[in-house]
């Protein structure tokens, strides 16, 4: 009885703060309810506290979503929280409860969601550390090991690649939602039966889900990946908690979520997340080939899973630091987002960067940046010619490369074009015995060559559209110069950069004349 007496105290108290003013002149009444909200999930038992724990944290957050200075209010009603709850504390991952582990869940979940919620304020230098320490406090006092929390994006993606080989259609599924109001009763019972049937397969595989990161006990946790990379980068940049061991694939996915964040200083942290932990824990050469290279030694489901999640993971990373690179407005961060991408791939084993460098350099949406990928490709053939000029991959990439475009593309990827056919003109100067087959390669002769012949025409349109611009508008009167400026876009001959054009024609030609010299 006094348990339902509670219950009922709890959602009077929870429909005042509903309708509670927030600003400086309600804080102090809100403050007042949160306190009385506190006694009572404090008197309610652990095994129901839990539902109830999760509406009184989700209101705060709601209440709090749009006032950012009331973010130490929150902190410090958390923090009555966790001494009035008196958790438990789970340092190794051990079992507990079902009912505290969803309590321990939700106190982090709300802390993370208070971190995550403007992760620029909390991740520049000038913000305010003294919050950050406050958070980071109170989620260790929660029970769940920070080492736990770091690592849930790693297993998600681990989960999703492990469901995707054992099942591919794991995706959620819903029912048809333009259904008719008369459709019949007996095909809504299917579909509820499948349904039924697909939760229980989905209950089954996940009993055989192998615990890859000690933190299956967690299940899929609904916590900010935003607020969890904050934390993380508290502890990249600060040496406040020397106990909590961070690697850099661990916390990838929320570097990398900050370098894909439209926000330029928490792109900027991001890409310091990444520095530091290459500074402290990769020396060169330290990825190992299996971490790229294709296998057909692995045996197992779960060694597959693991060994596709790996593959993914550095690969989206030096992309991601690329993307941040194209998209930095300023001179001295695009350099440094080089240099980090620089290192990345000097932590690679030398034998295996062709693979990723190549994989870069094909789905790499930025010309730009397949022309510096392509340069590290020139520089690592260099360096390491007797393993590229023994292997049976760079003349079929180059071809690749330099493959027939729409003249659109074409002149956009100027850049990694240019770049390719320095690169055939150096394999070609490199390799006089002929051992990678690039002088008789007939396809890529071929290419080139027809490339260069199209460039050649579109060279001469360009050259001829300005010399005629150029007499009309001599000739030309100012009624004639506006109707050719009101013309339609489809009446008008296609503009492209001539000094652009040229440059690509320079290099064409460079190439044909090492491939003329060859057959002389």
């Amino acid at each position: 009885m006094e348990s339902e007496g509670l219950k009922h105290v709890f959602m009077e108290i929870l429909e005042l703060i509903r309708v509670e003013d927030v600003s400086s002149d309600g804080r102090s009444r809100f403050e007042h309810l949160l306190r009385a909200l506190q006694q009572v999930l404090a008197g309610l038992s652990d095994a129901k506290r839990g539902v109830f724990l999760d509406d009184a944290l989700a209101m705060v957050l709601r209440k709090t979503q749009e006032h950012n200075e009331l973010d130490d209010l929150v902190l410090t009603y958390v923090h009555g929280l966790i001494d009035a709850l008196a958790l438990s504390k789970n340092s190794q991952g051990a079992a507990i409860h079902d009912s505290v582990l969803r309590q321990q869940k939700s106190l982090v979940g709300c802390l993370l969601s208070v971190l995550g919620r403007n992760p620029t304020k909390f991740t520049q230098t000038e913000g305010d550390c003294v919050q950050i320490a406050r958070a980071v406090d109170a989620i260790d006092r929660c029970g769940v090991p920070f080492k736990h929390i770091l690592v849930t994006a790693r297993w998600k993606q681990f989960v999703h690649a492990w469901m995707a080989i054992v099942r591919p259609d794991t995706a959620d599924s819903t029912n048809n939602s333009s259904e008719e109001d008369d459709e019949a009763d007996d095909e809504r019972d299917e579909d509820e039966l499948a349904l039924d049937l697909r939760e229980q397969s989905t209950s089954m595989l996940w009993s055989a889900l192998p615990d890859r990161f000690g933190v299956k006990y967690l299940n899929n946790p609904s916590w900010s990946d935003a607020g969890i990379g904050v934390v993380a980068h508290w502890f990249v940049t600060s040496d406040a908690r020397a106990d909590v061991s961070v690697t850099l694939d661990v916390v990838s996915p929320y570097a990398e979520a900050f370098l894909h964040h439209a926000d330029m200083p928490l792109k900027l942290e991001g890409l310091r997340i990444v520095e530091k932990l290459l500074e402290k824990e990769m020396p060169p050469q330290q990825i190992s080939p299996l971490s790229f290279e294709d296998s057909d030694t692995i045996v197992g489901v779960d060694s597959y899973a693991q060994y596709r999640l790996e593959r993914h993971f550095y690969r989206s990373l030096l992309q991601a630091v690329m993307t941040a690179m194209v998209t930095f407005l300023e001179p001295s961060h695009r350099s440094q987002a080089l240099r980090v991408w620089t290192r990345l791939v000097d932590a690679i084993d030398p034998m295996c960067r062709f693979v990723v460098l190549s994989y870069l350099a094909r789905t790499c949406p930025f010309p730009n940046c397949v022309a510096v990928v392509l340069d590290r490709i020139r520089s690592e053939v260099s360096k390491h010619w007797d393993a590229y000029s023994s292997s049976n991959k760079l003349v079929p990439f180059l071809v690749e490369m330099l493959r027939p475009l729409a003249d659109n593309d074409f002149v956009q990827r100027s850049d990694a074009i240019v770049s390719s056919l320095s690169l055939v003109r150096f394999v070609c100067l490199r390799d006089k015995s002929n051992v990678t087959g690039i002088h008789t390669h007939a396809e890529l002769h071929r290419s080139v060559q027809g490339q260069s012949r199209r460039l050649d025409d579109l060279v001469d349109a360009q050259v001829s559209l300005e010399k005629s611009r150029h007499e009309s508008n001599i000739s030309s009167t100012p009624h004639d110069h506006n109707a050719a400026l009101d013309a339609a876009p489809s009446d008008r001959p296609v503009e492209y950069d001539l000094m652009r054009l040229q440059i690509m024609q320079a290099a064409f030609r460079a190439v044909l004349d090492q491939f003329t010299v060859e057959n002389v």
